[in-house]
């Protein structure tokens, strides 16, 4: 059994093709946002899986900072990027 892989960085790089699975992992993104905001006096990183949990968040801490995107683009609420 044979198996092809292939690997994209980007989404532009996905061709359509039918018959495919995929599989997204976008730790390399996140890995480094978190260092950075580490690095640079966060005093702890809360990851969530939905806007609305980080949304939550700000309702218990106000002072907390909300970073993240959808689409490339600065989530609505949110502070920064990433």
């Amino acid at each position: 059994m044979s198996i092809n892989l292939d690997v994209w960085f980007t989404p532009a790089e996905y061709k359509d093709e039918q018959e495919q699975t995929a599989v997204v992992i976008d730790v390399l993104r996140a890995t480094t946002s978190i260092v950075m905001a580490i690095s640079n006096g966060c005093q702890a990183v809360i990851p969530v899986a939905q806007v609305e949990e980080a949304l939550a968040q700000r309702e218990v801490c106000p002072d907390v900072i909300l970073g993240g995107e959808r689409g490339s683009l600065l989530i609505p609420g949110f502070d920064l990027g990433n």
